[in-house]
């Protein structure tokens, strides 16, 4: 079982923590990473979701994201993730910390209830793929998806890939 930090407004620990089930069950505000993973050849890393995962399943996400599980630091989440669901070793020098900001409460389903505050970060490296493994249970695939054909994939509504709208401007500048 997973246990999460339930945080304040800024995303400090209130001292309280409960099941991960709970905290979207209820919707307590708690922090989550998201993983943008680009390349020198303007492309980004993309996941797809496995077919059995409970929210956007077989869609194509960002490279790597998750809770923050209790007693840990967005930091040490994004280099966790990283290995658990691309098998990536990474210096957690490497990663940037862009911005954070609150998703709201937002009802996904009828028993889930998403309160979180995103910590966004960014990783520049030429992965090769071939280096790559999945953690089937969370994902089915990677590639390796040039960023303008990302972005009219995104503005022609293709429900395959999840949307971020408060992350692509800034995705999008950065690799622009």
């Amino acid at each position: 079982m997973e246990y999460i930090d339930i945080v304040d407004n800024k995303g400090i620990p209130v001292g309280e923590v409960k099941s991960r089930d709970i905290v979207h069950c209820e919707g307590h505000l708690h922090r989550h990473v998201h993983v943008w993973i680009t390349n020198s050849n303007g492309e980004v890393l993309l996941q797809k979701r496995s077919k059995i995962k409970k929210l956007y399943p077989n869609m194509w996400a960002m490279s790597a994201e998750g809770p923050v599980p209790s007693g840990s630091t967005p930091e040490d989440t994004v280099i966790t993730e990283i290995k658990e669901e691309l098998g990536l070793e990474v210096n957690p020098k490497d990663i940037k910390l862009e911005f954070c900001y609150p998703i709201g409460r937002v009802k996904i389903t009828d028993d889930w209830i998403d309160n979180g505050i995103n910590y966004v970060y960014f990783f520049k490296s030429n992965i090769d793929l071939k280096k790559v493994t999945i953690q089937k249970s969370e994902l089915s695939a990677v590639k390796w998806m040039d960023l303008k054909k990302y972005k009219k994939a995104l503005e022609r509504k293709n429900s395959t890939y999840r949307k971020y709208p408060q992350e692509f401007p800034k995705l999008f500048e950065l690799i622009s």
